[in-house]
C-alpha cells in the first residue's frame, strides 16, 4: 500500500480597444469571430456546459433589464457557447457584445478597463439596468426562471441599490496555501451574506465578495464609477478593489439565491496551473462547479455563518447539481490532504437531494485507475485510507526515478503559488 501512495503522490506532478456595434449590425460583424472560436473550441472538454436545454421567449427572462454587455477576447473559443445559451434564453437580442485584443498591461488591467469601458457605454445608451458578463459565464439552466424571476422583482420596485450578484465567489482566508480550509472553518470564510427584511424573496446583501463573471450594475453606480483608473504599481484586481477599498466597501451589494452564473470549465494558461488566482486553476474551477456551491458554499455562507433559512424557493432543484470538471480537478485539491494524511471532510456541507446527478469518479493521471467518491460526500469525508483501498489491487504504472530522492527533495510534490509544499 505504501508504494501505491507513493505512485499517488507522484501521479499529481506528471489598453483594451472596445468596438461597440449597433445591434442591427452585430450578428454580420461577430460572424468570423465565431467561426474563429467555433474552431477553437473544438479543444474543449467533451463535457462542456453548453446550454440550450431549456427554451424562453425573447424578453420573457430579466424584462427589467434593458441592455446586456458581453466582453470576451477577439477569436473567443467561448463566443460560440454564449450565443447558444443565449439565444435559448430568449436574451441574445438585447446582448451587446464588446470585443477586444489582450491588454498589454495584463490581464487584470484589462478586465477592469473592460468592465470601466462597458459601464460607459451603458451609459451612452442610457441604460437604467445593466447586465454584465464576462467571457467564460454560463448559466445553470435549472435554476435559471426562478432566479431571474426574482432578481427582475427587486429590479423593478426601483429599491437602491449597486450591484445584483448572479455569479460571485465568496472572499476567503487563505494565506496558508491551504485552499480548502476556508470551506471548513467559519473563521477562514471572509464573505458573508445578509437578509434584506422586505418582501423580496431569495435577494440577500452580500459582502467581501470576489469574481465579476454576472453582475446586473445600477445607473447610479455606473456614473459614480466611470472615472475608474486601474493603477498598475499596485495591480489591484476591479473585483477586489470594489469589494475591499474604503469607499466601495460599503457599497449596496446584493445576490440572489441559488447562483445561477458560472464559469465555464476550461484549461488554464500555460505556467499557471497552480496559480490559484488564475482561471482554469484546479482551486478556481471546483468553486464554480454547481454541485459544489450548492451544497457546500452556499449551505456555509446562509445556513452556518448567517444562520438564514432560505425559503424553499430559494433553494436550487435537485438536477442542479452537475459536476462538469469536478472529476479532471478534484485529485489536484485533495493531494494536499492526502500529503497530510488528513480527511478530506466539509463539515458544513448539506447532503445531496434526492434525485442529484451521480457524482463523477476521480481522474488520477493516465494509466492509475478512478477514484470513486463515497455516496455521502460532500457532506461525508473522503479519507486517504479510502483512496488507497481503492487502489490497493490496482496494477499502477512503475515509477519514473528514485522514490528515496523524490521524499527527500519534495520537489514533485504539488506547490501553492508562494512556492510552499
Amino acid at each position: 500500500m505504501a508504494s501505491n501512495l507513493l505512485r499517488l503522490l507522484i501521479a499529481l506532478q506528471l489598453g483594451v480597444t472596445f468596438t461597440v456595434h449597433v445591434l442591427q449590425n452585430q450578428d454580420a460583424y461577430l460572424r468570423p469571430h465565431l467561426a474563429e472560436g467555433n474552431a477553437n473550441a473544438l479543444s474543449k472538454p467533451a463535457d462542456e456546459p453548453r446550454g440550450g436545454g431549456v427554451r424562453f421567449a425573447n424578453g420573457e427572462l430579466l424584462p427589467a433589464v434593458q441592455c446586456i454587455y458581453y466582453l470576451a477576447l477577439n477569436g473567443s473559443k467561448e463566443l460560440p457557447l454564449f450565443r447558444e445559451q443565449m439565444q435559448s434564453l430568449g436574451m441574445w437580442d438585447r446582448v451587446r457584445v464588446h470585443l477586444s485584443l489582450p491588454d498589454p498591461e495584463g490581464k487584470s488591467a484589462g478586465c477592469w478597463r473592460a468592465h470601466v469601458g462597458a459601464w460607459n457605454a451603458a451609459l451612452q445608451e442610457g441604460c437604467t439596468h445593466t447586465l454584465i458578463l464576462e467571457e467564460d459565464v454560463y448559466f445553470e439552466e435549472a435554476v435559471v426562471e426562478a432566479g431571474f424571476d426574482h432578481a427582475n422583482a427587486f429590479l423593478a420596485n426601483g429599491t437602491a441599490y449597486d450591484m445584483l450578484f448572479l455569479g460571485y465567489s465568496p472572499e476567503v482566508d487563505a494565506r496558508d496555501g491551504d485552499k480548502m480550509a476556508p470551506f471548513q472553518h467559519l473563521s477562514r470564510m471572509g464573505g458573508s451574506v445578509a437578509e434584506t427584511h422586505d418582501e423580496f424573496k431569495c435577494i440577500y446583501k452580500l459582502r467581501r465578495w470576489l469574481c465579476t463573471q454576472a453582475y446586473v450594475i445600477s445607473h447610479a453606480a455606473m456614473y459614480r464609477w466611470r472615472n475608474l483608473t486601474y493603477d498598475v504599481q499596485t495591480n489591484i484586481p476591479i473585483d477586489f478593489f470594489l469589494s475591499s477599498e474604503p469607499g466601495y466597501s460599503d457599497s449596496a451589494y446584493f445576490t440572489v439565491r441559488p447562483m445561477m452564473g458560472f464559469q465555464r470549465y476550461h484549461k488554464p494558461a500555460v505556467g499557471v496551473i497552480e496559480s490559484d488566482t488564475h482561471t482554469g486553476s484546479s482551486y478556481e474551477v471546483f468553486k464554480f462547479i454547481p454541485g459544489v456551491v450548492y451544497s457546500i458554499i452556499e449551505p456555509q455562507l446562509y445556513s452556518a455563518k448567517a444562520k438564514i433559512i432560505s425559503p424553499a424557493e430559494c433553494l436550487p432543484p435537485a438536477q442542479s447539481y452537475t459536476w462538469e470538471g469536478l472529476s479532471r480537478n478534484l485529485f489536484r485539491i485533495l493531494s494536499s490532504s492526502l500529503v497530510s494524511n488528513a480527511d478530506f471532510c466539509f463539515p458544513f456541507a448539506e447532503a445531496l437531494p434526492a434525485g442529484a446527478p451521480q457524482l463523477p469518479v476521480i481522474e488520477i493521471a493516465p494509466g492509475f485507475p478512478n477514484v470513486t467518491l463515497p455516496s455521502g460526500w460532500p457532506k461525508s469525508c473522503l479519507t486517504l485510507t479510502d483512496v488507497l483501498l481503492q487502489l490497493s489491487d490496482a496494477e499502477l504504472p512503475p515509477l519514473p526515478f528514485n522514490a528515496t530522492d523524490l521524499l527527500e527533495r519534495k520537489q514533485y510534490f504539488p506547490k501553492d503559488s508562494s512556492g510552499k509544499v
